[in-house]
C-alpha cells in the first residue's frame, strides 16, 4: 500500500538561552510561593495565580528550550496520502481536508500550490509554500502516482 506522509509542523531545535528563562521562571515561582508563605502564614489568591503563571511559563520555555514542542500538544499539521484519501492539516490550529480519491476529479500542480477539483466542481487550493524543494517534489511525485492508479487527470505547470 503507497502511503506518503509529512509532518508540516515545524521543527524545534533546542535553545540554551531559553532553557535556562524556563529554569530561573520556575525557581522564582517557587521562591515566591515560599516567600508568601513565610512572610504571611498563608496564600492569597494572588500568589497563588502569580506562582501558577510563572510556573507555566517556565514549565512552557523550558520544554521549548530543550528542543520539545510543547505546540504538538495542540495537535500537528501534515500531510498524509494514500489509497483512500487525501488529507491535508496546513496549519497547526487550522482545519483539516480530507478529501477521498473517488470524489477528485482532477489535480493541477503548481509549483508550491496544488489545486484539487472535486467532482461537484468545487475547486480547493492547497499553499505549501513552507516545504522545502524535496518536500514538494516528493508530495508531486505521490501525487501523480496516486492520480495515475484512481485515473485522475492531472495538470501539471
Amino acid at each position: 500500500m503507497l502511503e506518503f506522509y509529512d509532518d508540516l509542523t515545524p521543527k524545534q531545535r533546542t535553545h540554551p538561552f531559553r532553557f535556562i528563562v524556563g529554569a530561573i521562571s520556575i525557581l522564582l515561582a517557587f521562591i515566591w510561593l515560599f516567600g508568601t508563605l513565610q512572610s504571611e502564614g498563608s496564600l492569597t489568591l494572588f500568589a497563588v495565580v502569580f506562582f501558577i503563571f510563572l510556573l507555566v511559563n517556565g514549565l512552557w520555555h523550558g520544554l521549548e528550550g530543550a528542543g520539545i514542542q510543547v505546540n504538538r500538544i495542540f495537535g500537528n499539521a501534515c500531510i498524509r496520502i494514500n489509497e483512500e484519501v487525501i488529507f491535508i492539516k496546513g496549519e497547526l490550529f487550522g482545519r483539516a481536508v480530507t478529501l477521498p480519491w473517488h470524489l477528485v476529479k482532477s489535480i493541477t500542480l503548481k509549483p508550491y500550490k496544488v489545486e484539487v477539483l472535486d467532482s461537484q466542481g468545487q475547486c480547493m487550493e492547497f499553499d505549501f509554500s513552507r516545504l522545502d524543494f524535496k518536500q514538494m517534489e516528493n508530495l508531486k511525485q505521490m501525487l501523480r502516482t496516486m492520480a495515475q492508479k484512481k485515473e485522475v487527470g492531472v495538470i501539471d505547470h
